[in-house]
């Protein structure tokens, strides 16, 4: 008898355990799903949160490639500005060049100052010998003479192959001397010139 009250013992605490063993089973179980809930959750998490940060860091690029963009377009327009001007500051230096420049030729240059002063001080100056010094054609010495004498640089009068610089009192003298005779021909103008003129 002691023998079965023993093994009724021992099956009795044989069924405990087993039972104990099936709560802890089950719990464990129970406790696996919610640690699998929790590292699901975890993950999403972590997902949303690497999202976010790939999406932040898209935008941030995006943001600094349209800076780069502008910077590049503004570099582009101040480049373009430059050349614009560099070219309207070399076309500006051509012509005050051509417009400075009377006479030139392969050895030299005669800037008009240089021939105003040359004619105030010779007062007639055979336009022949200009032609021949600058290797260039009479009419063309003419032609750039009464440029200058149109634009008010230089007063005097083109007489045939010289010119005959006149100071604006003198042209006013040979105005007067014309108006008075009403007519008067080439030779008497010629001859009133080398009167009126301070040679």
């Amino acid at each position: 008898q002691l023998i079965m009250k023993r093994q009724r013992r021992i099956s009795s605490n044989t069924q405990e355990e087993n039972e104990e063993e099936e709560e802890a089973l089950h719990l464990s179980r129970k406790e696996r799903q919610k640690a699998a809930k929790a590292a699901e959750r975890e993950e999403r998490r972590l997902f949303e949160q690497e999202r976010r940060q790939q999406q932040y860091e898209a935008q941030e690029a995006a943001k600094l490639e349209k800076k780069k963009r502008e910077r590049l377009e503004a570099q582009r327009l101040e480049k373009e500005r430059q050349m614009r001007l560099e070219a309207k500051d070399v076309q500006r230096e051509a012509e005050y060049r051509k417009w400075n420049t009377f006479l030139a030729s392969e050895e030299r240059t005669m800037t008009v100052h240089e021939f105003v002063e040359y004619a105030t001080q010779q007062k007639i100056v055979s336009i022949d010998n200009l032609a021949e010094e600058y290797q260039i054609l009479s009419h063309q010495v003419q032609k750039r003479i009464q440029q200058l004498v149109d634009s008010c640089r230089l007063t005097g009068i083109i007489d045939g192959d010289r010119f005959i610089y006149m100071t604006n009192e003198e042209l006013t003298l040979l105005a007067e001397y014309i108006l008075e005779r009403k007519e008067a021909s080439l030779q008497e103008l010629a001859k009133s010139t080398g009167s009126l003129i301070k040679l």
